[in-house]
């Protein structure tokens, strides 16, 4: 007997095993790789050194090696990288700014296998301290790295022709608090989804809009040639609210009653209110996909000390 309850036990085991190891092979359907990255950026190791001698005596390079964590794809001159804290003429600089002569992709989904994004260097080319100091100075290096960047959020609506009725074969609830959003790599971010019946023939949503990285956000066309701070400018994007459904057409208060326009953030926020018709919608519930475009130009810095050396 004790030999037969071992044999049962083991086979039950096996069967737990083997229904867990099936239930982790499943993988839950999304939309997106996710998570709150754009570009890493960093200085090449010892590009700049940590001491350099003075006099023309000791050229060095300064490189950033930066690279595509997010999702969306960076297109040919849309990273702008500048250089501060050291003057131009002073290091026989070429330039200060450099940007990508190349097209930079990011994170994907290829089949179930999820692709890495483009990495590369950026190169300020040579520099070379001219002048014959008396005593060593440090300064800081700082490398500000503009890039246009694009979030895509994508949530399912509830959606019926009249609101104000619910029914029993409804298959979802135009009231929720908690619509599921997914967002795309980036530091740019659609959070709390809520919808709500507005009238017998119209749903609102308010979403909030939201700076979740730790750089700061400007219109999608400010940088051109140069990458800066301009605290005047920042904390602006563009959004656009659309959906694959043309019976389903967003209009939002704070862009002026249009699916689209450019607003500005307060605190890294901005709370959006859009209205959606459905007068001209089915009359049975279903799930409506809308989908929120945030394009914006990013900017990140970073910073090394580098001391110059009186080589007497």
């Amino acid at each position: 007997m004790k030999r037969g309850y071992i044999i049962l036990l083991l086979v039950v085991l096996l069967i737990i095993a083997g229904c867990t190891g099936g239930t982790n092979k499943i993988e839950k359907p999304r939309a997106f790789i996710g998570g709150n990255d754009a570009l890493s950026i960093k200085f090449v190791d010892d590009q700049p050194p940590k001491k350099v001698l003075d006099n023309n005596q000791e050229p060095f390079e300064i490189t950033l090696l930066i690279k595509n964590n997010g999702e969306h794809d960076i297109i040919d001159s849309d990273i702008i990288a500048t250089l501060s804290g050291i003057s131009q003429q002073d290091f026989q600089m070429n330039a200060l700014s450099v940007t990508n002569n190349f097209d930079f992709p990011g994170r994907d989904i290829i089949g179930e296998t999820e692709t890495e994004g483009a990495e590369d260097v950026f190169e300020f080319g040579t520099a070379t301290y001219k002048h014959n100091l008396n005593a060593d100075f440090t300064t800081t290096v700082r490398a500000d790295v503009c890039y246009k960047y694009r979030t895509i959020a994508a949530a399912n609506l509830c959606l019926k022709k009249d609101t104000s009725k619910t029914e029993k074969s409804d298959v979802c609830d135009i009231t929720n608090d908690k619509v599921v959003v997914e967002n795309s790599g980036s530091p740019v971010h659609v959070t709390k989804i809520q919808e709500r019946r507005s009238g017998s023939n119209q749903v609102r949503i308010t979403f909030d809009v939201e700076n979740i990285g730790t750089g700061d956000v400007y219109e999608p066309n400010f940088f051109t040639n140069k990458c800066y701070v301009d605290e005047d400018r920042d904390d602006r994007l563009s959004i656009d609210v659309t959906s694959p459904s043309s019976d389903i057409t967003a209009r939002c208060a704070q862009l002026d009653g249009a699916h689209s326009g450019n607003v500005r953030l307060t605190g890294g926020k901005k709370l959006i209110t859009c209205t959606i018709d459905t007068l001209n919608i089915q009359e049975t519930a279903f799930e409506g996909r809308v989908n929120i475009f945030l394009d914006y130009f990013y900017r990140d810095a970073v910073a090394t000390d580098i001391t110059i050396e009186d080589s007497e």
